[in-house]
């Protein structure tokens, strides 16, 4: 039975230089694009935990209908079309980067059109009215196992970027993927709060709120969209620290983005060595693909941008992301 790669990043964490790097292997075939079938808002995860047999179908049937479109499962209110217009732009942008990878041959694009209709099939037999539960998350096996087939040949490992929310579907994911590897790469977040900075997304959310929660919630000005990410961060890494602490979790490893990319390839043998892959040749896999030399400008960017937020505002995701890398030693 192949082994399934799961690796999931905390926005910005370096988790595409690490799916890069592994997609290489010769014993890894790759899910292209990220996963977003499973994890997505009332996508399969939600729908395999919900009691309503009903409840999110419309939108998963309209996600398979437009091939993954991110609008197909998200509802703006009428009322409000600039934040469904930016959205929407933001959406077919990210889209295309996507389609960039997948729909570069005759036989990719025809892949992408068996896993779609697979997840369809699979929702409409899981959540036809009567399947109680624990049979729609061996259905849901089933279906991943068509995804493996679609997308793999011989190889012993199946590779899937971001298939995961953090701290979502705790009860339900691992069912779903065993047997799986779970692979987190973790970044100074120093570094990755500039590299949101630096791509202008840090108030993101705020421009795409519909409702405008998160202004009552956090406010309106620059330093509540810092403090706003500030929080979502710290609970990734908690998230994160959770796992490590958690002597069960055997299948569980922290990737640190800057001695991945740094100490590579000794951190890539490490790696492969934990997910029962044989080492890389001549200790590296690099092509135009994963570069470390490229990957390692974006260690240490320039920070000097956080004096204008309050003092202390991030000791604490400093605190934990060094306990992390404390129990990664």
């Amino acid at each position: 039975m192949k082994t399934n790669i799961l690796v999931s990043g905390l926005w910005f964490s370096g988790a595409s230089a690490v799916v890069d790097a592994l997609a290489l292997h010769p014993e890894v075939s790759e899910i292209p694009g990220e996963f977003d079938d499973f994890r997505r808002f009332r996508l399969v995860g939600d729908l395999l935990e919900q009691e309503s047999d009903q409840t999110g179908l419309h939108q998963l049937r309209r996600y398979v209908e437009t091939n993954g479109s991110l609008q197909s499962f998200m509802e703006f209110r009428e009322t409000n079309p600039s934040a469904r217009e930016v959205l929407f732009d933001r959406t077919v942008r990210s889209m295309m980067s996507v389609g960039s990878l997948l729909i570069h041959s005759r036989a990719s694009r025809k892949a992408r059109k068996v896993r779609f209709r697979s997840l369809l099939a699979f929702a409409e037999e899981a959540f036809s009215g009567s399947t109680p539960r624990h049979d729609r998350v061996e259905l849901a096996r089933n279906w991943i196992r068509t995804i493996q087939d679609t997308f793999s040949n011989n190889e012993s490992h199946v590779l899937f970027d971001q298939p995961i929310m953090h701290d979502r579907h705790s009860e339900t994911w691992p069912r779903v993927f065993s047997p799986f590897k779970l692979v987190v790469v973790v970044r100074n977040p120093l570094d990755q709060l500039t590299e949101i900075r630096n791509r202008d997304l840090m108030e993101m959310d705020f421009r795409n709120s519909v409702t405008g929660s998160l202004h009552l919630l956090f406010g309106s000005g620059v330093q509540n969209a810092i403090l706003y990410q500030v929080r979502a961060l710290e609970s990734r890494l908690q998230w994160v620290l959770r796992l490590m602490k958690d002597k069960s979790q055997s299948n569980f490893k922290v990737v640190l983005f800057e001695e991945f990319v740094t100490d590579h390839p000794a951190e890539l043998d490490h790696l492969l060595d934990f997910l029962g892959l044989s080492p890389s040749k001549q200790g590296t896999l690099i092509s135009e693909r994963f570069s470390p030399q490229v990957s390692r400008q974006n260690v240490g960017l320039d920070h000097s941008w956080i004096r204008h937020a309050p003092e202390g505002s991030f000791d604490s995701i400093i605190e934990i992301w060094d306990e992390i890398r404390r129990l990664s030693r």
